[in-house]
C-alpha cells in the first residue's frame, strides 16, 4: 500500500511578542477605563515571576485566612496591575516548578484555576483573560498525562476568550489570544482523531489570522504554522473529514494566507509549497480550481528549495514528487508519472533512506507497467524487494516486514504480465499472503485488512493463471469476507469481480451470475459519481465489472452477455482513446470476448470486425496476446464461411508460439503451441489433409511433454481429444492403421475418465467411439465397429443431443458410419435405409436454411462412409445409384455456398456417381 508522504513546512518567527500590545482585558466599560490609564505606569520589577508567585501566594494566604480587606484589595491591585500586563498567568506558568499549593504540578494548576477564577469573579475586565490562559494550561497538562478528555476545559477558555472579544476593544492581542484559543481547541479535536470538528475552529481562527497577518502581526505567524501542521493531519485521513467543502475552503485559506506571508517575508516559501501540497493532493481531483496549478506549483517551489539547501528540502522534495505521480498515474497520466517518478528515483538514491527508495521504486515499477515498458517494471519490482528483504533482516518489526509483504505483491503484479513466469508470480503472491498472515497480531486491524485483502486478491489471481481453480477460490472468498465488513465500495466490487470468476472457473455458474450482478450494482452506483474515487478508477472498474460478467451467463443468456462485454469494450475504448496506454491491453481483452460471443450468436460478420480490431491492438501488445488475437481472428474466419483466410492468421499464431516456447519453454507456452497447432489442423482438414494431419501429429507430441504440470483429468481429457483428431485426420488421407491405433488409446483413456465421471466426460466419449467405429470400419472389422456403435447409442439416450454433436449435419455423418457398420455385417437393406435417413437429413438442413450454411466439417466422413456403403452394395444398383445422385446434389449445393471447400467433393461426388454409371451391372438386391 503507497505511504502519504506530507512534507513538514518549517517556520522561523523573525521576533517575539510585544506583551506591550496585550495592555487590556476589560469587560466592563468603568474597570476597562481604570486599567488603561494604569497601565503606562506599570513598574518593570511588577513582571517579574518571582514578584507574580509572591502576590499570588500572599493573596492566597489572605483568602484562606479571611483577613482584612484593605490587605485583600492592596494585593488585588498588585495583581491586576500585573494582569495589564497581559502576562500575569503566562508568567505565573513560566515558573519551573511553581508550588503555591502542590508539588504535583496537576495539582498546582487545578488550584490555580479556582484562585483566578474568583480573581475573575471580582474583576472580570481585568483578570478574565488569565483566567482562560490558566484554563488552557489545565487543558493541556489533562491531555499529556491522560488524566480525562480535556476539551471542557478548552470550550471554556474559549468561551471566556469569545466573551471578552465581543465587548472589548478588538486589540490585535485579544484577537491573537482568541484565535490561539480556536488553534488549540482544534488542535485537541485533531489529536483527539475529531478533524470534522478541528475544521470548524481552524476555518473560524483563520477569518481572525488573516486580519493579524495583514498587520504584520508577528505572533501570529507560528500560530498560523501550528494550524497548517495540524490541517495536515487531517488530510492525512480524509475518509472521516465529514465536510469536504469545508476542508477545502481551509486549505483554500492557506494557500491565500502563505501567499500573503511570501509577499512580506524571506523564507515562506516552504510553508507555501507545503500549503500548496495539501490542496493538490489532499482531496480528490477536481475539487477545487485552484487544484489543477498547485501541485505544479508545489512542484517547483520545492525544486527551488531543494537546490539551494538540498539537507532541508531534498526529502520533502522528494515526497511531493511522490505524490504527484501517484495523482498523475490515478488520473491516466502515465508517461508524465513516469517522468515525475523518475526525478524521485534519482532524489531518493541521493539520500540516505532505503525504506523511501524501496517505495519509489514500487511506484516507478506502476508507472513502468502503465506505459507498457513491462522489463523496467519487473527490474525497478525486484529492486524493490530487494531493499524491503535487506530492511527487514536488519529491523526485524512487523513495520519492515509488512513492507516487504507490500513489495513483493507488488512484483507479482509485474510477473503476472510475463506469461512465462506465473510460476514466479504465485510464490511472491504467495509470500506476500504469508508474511502478511504472520503479522495479524502487530498490525492494526484496519490496516491489516485493509492489505490483506489486496494481497488475497493477487494470490487467487495467480492461482487460477496456473489453473489451481479451487485453491483459487478460497483465497478470493477470504478476501471477500473482509472487504464485506468495509461496506459496499469500489474495493468490495473487485473482490466481488474475483469473486465470479473463481465461481465461473469451478462450474457455479449460478453464485458467479448473482455475484457478478451485485458487484455491477454497485460499480454503476461508483461510476455514479463518489467523491472518495476518481472518475477514471470508476470507469476502469465498471469497465472490468462488465467484462467479468459477460463470462457467467449460460448460452440462453448469450445476448445479455454481448450487450455487458459491449459496455465494457465501450468504456475501454474510450479509456485506451484518450492516451490511457494501461488499458490498451484490457480493451484488447474485451474485444476478444465481444468477438467470440458475437461468433457464438450467429453475428459471424460483426464478429470478423471485431476480432480484426483486437488483431490491430495486439500488434502493440505482447507477443503472446497477439497471438491469441490471430488464433481468434481464425476462428472468426473459419466461422464466416473463409476457411481458407483462416489458414494464414492461424499459421503465424503457430509460428509466433513456437518463438515463445523457444524464448521461454514453459509448459503453458507448450500448452498454447498444442492449442494453435490443433486449431491450424481444423483450417487445414478441408484443403491439405496430409498437413492437417501432420499439425495435429505435432499437436499431440507437445501435449504429450506436459503430463507432469496439467492435473490428471484434464491431461488425459486432451490427450484423448488430440487422438481423437489424429484418428480422424489419418482416415481422411487413407493411413487407416495409424487411425485405428490413435482411436483405440484415445477410448482406453476416455474410458476410465467416464468411470471417474460420467456426466462430464460420457459427451466427449460419445464422439471418440464415433471415430473409432470409422476406423474399425476402415479395417474390415465391423462386428467390432457395431458395438462401438452400440455403446455411443447407449450413452446419447443419456445425454441431450446439443451436448453431443454441435450440427444436424454431425449427426447425419454419425449414422451414415452406422449404415456402414450394418451393410459390412451383410445387413444391406436396413443399411441402405439408414443412410437414405443421414441424407435426409442433410436434404432438410440445405432446404430451411441454405442461406446461413458456413460449413459442414463432418461431410467429408459422410462422403467417404457413403462411397464405402455403395462399393459394398454394388455401385451400379439402382437404389444405390439413386443415392448416389442425390449426394452429388448435396454436394453441388455445398459448393455453390462456398466453392472453396467444397468444390473438391463435389469433384469427388460426381467422378463416383460417373463411375458407378459405367461398372458392370451387379443385379439388384
Amino acid at each position: 500500500m503507497a505511504k502519504d508522504y506530507r512534507p513538514q513546512a518549517k517556520f522561523q518567527a523573525d521576533s517575539g511578542i510585544e506583551w506591550r500590545d496585550l495592555v487590556g482585558q476589560d469587560i466592563d466599560q468603568t474597570d476597562f477605563k481604570w486599567a488603561s490609564g494604569y497601565g503606562d505606569r506599570l513598574e518593570i520589577d511588577l513582571l517579574d515571576s518571582s514578584s507574580v508567585v509572591e502576590a499570588i501566594q500572599t493573596l492566597k494566604d489572605l483568602w484562606a485566612a479571611g483577613a482584612n480587606s484593605a490587605l485583600e484589595s492592596h494585593w488585588i491591585r498588585r495583581l491586576s496591575s500585573m494582569a495589564l500586563s497581559g502576562n500575569l498567568a503566562i508568567t505565573f506558568l513560566s515558573v519551573a516548578k511553581p508550588t503555591v499549593w502542590d508539588d504535583d504540578f496537576e495539582i498546582e494548576i487545578g488550584c490555580a484555576r479556582q484562585f483566578f477564577q474568583k480573581l475573575a469573579d471580582l474583576k472580570p475586565a481585568i483578570f478574565s483573560g488569565d483566567l482562560a490562559e490558566i484554563l488552557e494550561a489545565q487543558g493541556r497538562v489533562l491531555y499529556l498525562r491522560g488524566k480525562g478528555a480535556p476539551d471542557g476545559v478548552f470550550e471554556e477558555a474559549l468561551r471566556i476568550r469569545r466573551s471578552v472579544a465581543a465587548v472589548a476593544p478588538a486589540t490585535l492581542a485579544r484577537k491573537y489570544k482568541l484565535a490561539a484559543s480556536l488553534v488549540w481547541n482544534g488542535s485537541y479535536a485533531v489529536a483527539a482523531h475529531k478533524p470534522a470538528k478541528a475544521l470548524y475552529f481552524f476555518d473560524e481562527s483563520l477569518d481572525i489570522l488573516r486580519s493579524l497577518i495583514a498587520e504584520q502581526y508577528s505572533p501570529a505567524f507560528p500560530l498560523f504554522a501550528l494550524i497548517q501542521r495540524n490541517f495536515r493531519i487531517c488530510l492525512n485521513d480524509p475518509s472521516h473529514v465529514c465536510d469536504l467543502n469545508l476542508a477545502l475552503k481551509v486549505a483554500e485559506t492557506i494557500v491565500t494566507l502563505s501567499r500573503a506571508l511570501v509577499r512580506v517575508y524571506l523564507g515562506c516559501d516552504a510553508m507555501l509549497a507545503a500549503a500548496l501540497h495539501d490542496l493538490a493532493f489532499g482531496f480528490p481531483e477536481g475539487r477545487s480550481l485552484q487544484q489543477t496549478n498547485a501541485a505544479q506549483e508545489s512542484i517547483d517551489l520545492y525544486r527551488t528549495l531543494a537546490n539551494d539547501d538540498p539537507y532541508a528540502y531534498s526529502l520533502p522534495f522528494s515526497d511531493a514528487l511522490y505524490n504527484f505521480s501517484c495523482r498523475l498515474l490515478a488520473t491516466g497520466q502515465c508517461e508524465q508519472a513516469l517522468s515525475v517518478s523518475l526525478e524521485e528515483t534519482q532524489n531518493r538514491r541521493k539520500l540516505q533512506d532505503r525504506d523511501c527508495l524501496a517505495t519509489c521504486l514500487d511506484q516507478l515499477s506502476c508507472c513502468f507497467s502503465a506505459v507498457g515498458n513491462i522489463a523496467a517494471a519487473l527490474n525497478s519490482a525486484e529492486d524493490s524487494v530487494r531493499l524491503r528483504r535487506k530492511l527487514a533482516e536488519d529491523d526485524r518489526s512487523y513495520q519492515s516486514e509488512s513492507e516487504l509483504a507490500c513489495s513483493l505483491s507488488n512484483l507479482s503484479c509485474c510477473l503476472s504480465m510475463v506469461t512465462s513466469r506465473s510460476e514466479n508470480t504465485l510464490h511472491a503472491a504467495r509470500e506476500a499472503v504469508s508474511i502478511q498472515r504472520g503479522l495479524a497480531r502487530d498490525i492494526p486491524a484496519a490496516t491489516f485488512s485493509l492489505r490483506f485483502a489486496v494481497f488475497l486478491y493477487n494470490f487467487s489471481v495467480a492461482l487460477s493463471v496456473v489453473g489451481r481453480h479451487e485453491e483459487a477460490l478460497r483465497a478470493a472468498e477470504e478476501a471477500m469476507q473482509i472487504r464485506t465488513s468495509s461496506g459496499d465500495d469500489g474495493d468490495c466490487a473487485l473482490s466481488l469481480s474475483r469473486l465470479a470468476s473463481c465461481l465461473r472457473a469451478v462450474c457455479r455458474q449460478d453464485e458467479a451470475v448473482r455475484t457478478v450482478e451485485k458487484c455491477l450494482d454497485i460499480t454503476r452506483r461508483l461510476a455514479c459519481g463518489h467523491e472518495s474515487y476518481p472518475p477514471i478508477r470508476d470507469e476502469a472498474q465498471l469497465a472490468e465489472t462488465l467484462f467479468a460478467l459477460s463470462f457467467c451467463f449460460g448460452a440462453d443468456q448469450a445476448s445479455r452477455a454481448v450487450a455487458a462485454v459491449t459496455d465494457s469494450v465501450a468504456i475501454y475504448r474510450k479509456l485506451a482513446y484518450n492516451g490511457l496506454a494501461t488499458f490498451q491491453p484490457p480493451l484488447a481483452a474485451a474485444l476478444l470476448q465481444l468477438s467470440s460471443l458475437l461468433s457464438s450468436t450467429g453475428q459471424h460478420a460483426e464478429a470478423l470486425d471485431v476480432a480484426v480490431e483486437a488483431v490491430q491492438f495486439g500488434r502493440g501488445l505482447s507477443k503472446d496476446f497477439f497471438a491469441t488475437s490471430l488464433y481468434n481472428l481464425s476462428l472468426c474466419l473459419s466461422t464466416a464461411g473463409m476457411k481458407d483466410e483462416g489458414v494464414c492468421p492461424a499459421q503465424q499464431c503457430v509460428e509466433i508460439r513456437r518463438e515463445l516456447v523457444k524464448e521461454n519453454g514453459t509448459w503453458q507456452f507448450k500448452e498454447q503451441l498444442a492449442d494453435a497447432l490443433f486449431n491450424l489442423s481444423v483450417h487445414f482438414s478441408h484443403l491439405h489433409s496430409s498437413r492437417a494431419l501432420a499439425s495435429v501429429r505435432e499437436a499431440v507430441t507437445v501435449q504429450c511433454q506436459l503430463a507432469e504440470y496439467i492435473p490428471g483429468d484434464k491431461f488425459n481429457r486432451r490427450l484423448a481429444d488430440g487422438l481423437q483428431n489424429i484418428a480422424a485426420r489419418a482416415l481422411l488421407v487413407t493411413e487407416y492403421e495409424e487411425a485405428l491405433d490413435s482411436a483405440e488409446e484415445a477410448v482406453n483413456i476416455m474410458r476410465k475418465l467416464v468411470e471417474e465421471n460420467p456426466i462430464l466426460h460420457n459427451p466427449g466419449f460419445v464422439n471418440i467411439l464415433y471415430t473409432y467405429a470409422n476406423a474399425l470400419c476402415e479395417n474390415d472389422r465391423f462386428e467390432e465397429a457395431f458395438r462401438a456403435l452400440s455403446e455411443s447409442d447407449e450413452l446419447r439416450r443419456n445425454i441431450p443431443s446439443d451436448s453431443v454433436f454441435a450440427s444436424s449435419e454431425a449427426s447425419a455423418a454419425y449414422m451414415s458410419t452406422r449404415a456402414r457398420c450394418i451393410i459390412g455385417l451383410g445387413q444391406h437393406g436396413e443399411g441402405l435405409d439408414c443412410l437414405r435417413d443421414a441424407i435426409k437429413i442433410y436434404q432438410e438442413e440445405l432446404a430451411d436454411r441454405a442461406s446461413k450454411v458456413t460449413q459442414f466439417d463432418s461431410f467429408p466422413w459422410f462422403l467417404r462412409n457413403t462411397f464405402a456403403c455403395a462399393s459394398a452394395l454394388g455401385r451400379n444398383n439402382a437404389e444405390v445409384l439413386d443415392v448416389t445422385a442425390v449426394v452429388v446434389d448435396l454436394s453441388r449445393l455445398l459448393a455453390g455456398e462456398h466453392p472453396t471447400i467444397f468444390n473438391r467433393y463435389l469433384e469427388e461426388a460426381q467422378g463416383f456417381h460417373a463411375s458407378s454409371l459405367s461398372t458392370p451391372a451387379r443385379g439388384s438386391r
